[in-house]
């Protein structure tokens, strides 16, 4: 066990709190307060009380807009009507270029606004954010659209693995000081206590062994 990955790998990005970072496609952003992200293979998920989305990639010719509508166009299920946007509009963040549409659509739970905004990395590389929100509240995604960036060399070749070491339980080790080694910002104590199988009443005896996540 003790050295084995744990949590997030690199090559497919981390997320550390509301920060998603990529060293290999060299990019970073944030998700908006209140929202929490799951990364997979495919897809980085974006959820909160107020909407919801993904950030992914997709082929890419060269031209946004195309992308933008292709990414729309995805959307829609066979045989329901296509989901189009309203309009497409062109802007640059932190240098670079990007595209966005919003389309209105009808949920079963009321009308929701779907955004589409896509950046370009490349002239044959592009990746997007797709949202949903309630009608008239897609801006509380804009600071995370805002937020992408471009990371440098050195701050991707930063980003490392966390690995599980195994450590022995001393003397007035508790739960909580135990949890403070573990390599996360945010619910540490949790993850310590999900990572050994343990509950908030669990004792523990010097001696013992436990799993910890660092880097």
């Amino acid at each position: 066990i003790k050295g084995l990955m744990y949590g997030d790998d690199p090559k497919q990005g981390v997320v550390e709190g509301r920060n998603f970072t990529h060293p290999d496609l060299g990019l970073a952003f944030q998700a908006p307060n209140g929202f929490f992200m799951i990364n997979g293979t495919r897809a980085v998920a974006i959820s909160g009380q107020s909407g919801k989305g993904e950030f992914t990639g997709g082929s890419y010719d060269g031209n946004l807009e195309t992308y933008v509508r292709s990414a729309f166009a995805g959307l829609s299920q066979q045989g329901q009507p296509a989901i189009t946007p309203q309009a497409i509009e062109r802007t640059t963040v932190n240098g670079i270029p990007a595209a966005y549409g919003t389309a209105r659509v009808q949920s079963g739970s009321g009308q929701v606004d779907v955004v589409v905004f896509a950046y370009e990395f490349a002239k044959d590389k592009a990746f997007h954010f797709m949202t949903v929100a309630q009608a008239g509240q897609a801006s509380v995604f804009s600071p995370m659209f805002s937020s992408m960036r471009r990371i440098s060399g050195n701050e991707a070749s930063a980003i490392k693995a966390r690995r599980i070491d195994v450590v022995t339980v001393k003397s007035g080790d508790t739960l909580q000081s135990l949890a403070a080694r573990m390599a996360y910002s945010d619910a540490a104590l949790e993850r310590f206590l999900v990572l050994n199988g343990l509950t908030a009443s669990s004792r523990l005896s010097a001696g013992d062994k436990v799993k910890i996540g660092t880097y």
